[in-house]
């Protein structure tokens, strides 16, 4: 970028008004300086400071338990080289030379409208506990009473109607920090035929695996094991794992940078890896990469979207289709990006941009911002630690004052909160800690989940329990 082009967007930037997300259930704000990104408004990145929350000593000790205390993608920075956060401009409207710029979403019918309205009362309902450090739960296409967990340790154990949990699988994997049996989805024919499910680990060797496997009437068969995707990893962290069908009947597969930090390795950019990246496939012909893949001379055709640091959590919205992505920042900034359905592979900018500001810190062998970059929907400030988990958003029949919200968490922090986009902005913020949580049962939620009546799950990685979002009483 040239230096008068940077200096007018710094100038284009600098008149930006952002959405700033303060209201909560109990009318307090939110986190000051939580960011919510207008695009319709901005077309692009912005910057908001603000005070931050603390965070107790037993909510870093159940991080610890996961993460460890070296090398922590999901663990705040010490470093006291690090500066404060420095903004950039907005996007381009332009094109990248060689790539279309992904097109402005519109409104859709399916999505929730900002009418500043407050979800209703909620609890939280346990379903399974007596579990050993849970990770991720699904429910069986067609029976949201059959659950399926996956526990770091490599066991994926199901729960029938709040039971006792029952290995049905376990895998031999590394657990090393955010290493262990990551991500699990279910063929969308699943059914008395179709029997394939698609698990994400990190092998006892240390690489990433995404394998399908073929489920029988009681158990997931070890030996069914056909690798899709094997990709050695050159740190303990930043793994992604998040595996999960589009509303296309495409395979997606998120992975995080490689690890370590300022994207040492050089891979946010670096379109020859698939590190960094939301890969996706064909289940069908998983060999084949499917049109609007990555397609250049040197570029992995497995990339579909790229420039994530640690993709924790993403999931399409079960009525629109629009892609929601939680990724986990470094030193100063958790964000929420998003795309409208159909939407082509899109660069959301690490490590170029944490959040919507220059990557503090990040100043060795960087890319220069780039037009395609996208900014994120919606970014809040950490406190002494913070992990962004991303979530689902809302489409079940029993809290209708939920419905077409999008509902994530903080793993550190511990809170859940919920916000609306309208394709446009994010909008309507509200903390939903407090009517869940009042007795602050979750320390650690390593993710959310959604069954197949699309209600929500709440998983507590140091208690060992998974939970259902339900109405209070």
């Amino acid at each position: 970028m040239s230096g008068e082009r940077g200096r007018r967007r710094l100038a284009t930037f600098a008149e930006t008004a952002m959405h700033i997300g303060r209201a909560a259930v109990s009318g307090a704000p939110l986190v000051e300086g939580a960011v919510s990104v207008d695009r319709a408004a901005s077309g692009g990145r912005a910057a908001s400071g603000g005070t931050v929350l603390s965070v107790g000593v037993a909510v870093l000790l159940a991080g610890a338990a996961l993460f460890g205390s070296v090398g922590c993608s999901r663990c705040a920075s010490n470093d006291p080289a690090a500066r404060d956060p420095v903004p950039l401009a907005p996007r381009a409207e332009e094109p990248a030379l060689g790539k279309e710029a992904p097109e402005e979403p519109q409104p859709s019918e399916g999505r929730r409208r900002c009418d500043g309205s407050a979800p209703g009362s909620l609890r939280l309902t346990p379903v399974a506990q007596g579990l050993s450090l849970p990770l991720y739960v699904l429910s069986e296409p067609g029976s949201a009473q059959r659950l399926y967990v996956l526990e770091k340790g490599g066991r994926v154990k199901r729960v029938v109607d709040k039971g006792a949990p029952e290995t049905i699988l376990t895998l031999s994997v590394k657990t090393a920090v955010e290493m262990g049996l990551l991500g699990m989805a279910f063929h969308p024919r699943f059914g008395d035929e179709e029997r394939r499910v698609y698990l994400s680990y990190v092998d006892a060797d240390g690489w990433s695996r995404l394998s399908v496997f073929r489920m029988g009437e009681e158990r997931i068969d070890p030996d069914s094991e056909q690798v899709l995707l094997h990709v050695e990893q050159p740190a303990p962290n930043h793994n992604g794992g998040m595996v999960a069908f589009g509303p296309d009947g495409l395979l997606y597969l998120g992975l995080g940078d490689g690890g370590g930090r300022d994207d040492q390795y050089g891979n946010g950019q670096n379109l020859a890896t698939p590190l960094g990246t939301i890969l996706r496939f064909d289940p069908e012909r998983p060999d084949v990469p499917p049109a609007g893949n990555r397609s250049g001379e040197g570029e992995d055709r497995r990339i579909f979207h790229y420039g994530l640091r640690n993709p924790w959590r993403f999931s399409f919205d079960a009525v629109t289709g629009d892609l929601f992505i939680g990724d986990v920042g470094q030193n100063h900034w958790e964000e929420i990006d998003a795309l409208p359905r159909g939407a082509p592979g899109t660069n959301f900018g690490w490590p170029t941009f944490e959040g919507t500001h220059r990557c503090p810190g990040c100043d060795t062998n960087v890319p220069e911002p780039s037009p395609d970059m996208v900014p994120p929907i919606h970014e809040y400030p950490r406190g002494s630690a913070a992990s962004v988990t991303g979530g689902y958003v809302y489409r079940g029949k029993k809290i209708p004052s939920l419905y077409g919200r999008y509902v994530y968490a903080d793993f550190v922090h511990g809170w859940v909160r919920a916000l609306t986009w309208d394709g446009q902005r994010a909008c309507d913020h509200y903390d939903l800690t407090e009517s869940l949580d009042p007795d602050g049962r979750l320390l650690s939620v390593a993710s959310l989940g959604e069954d197949s009546e699309r209600e929500l799950y709440v998983v507590s990685f140091s208690g060992g329990e998974v939970f259902r979002i339900d109405p209070g009483q």
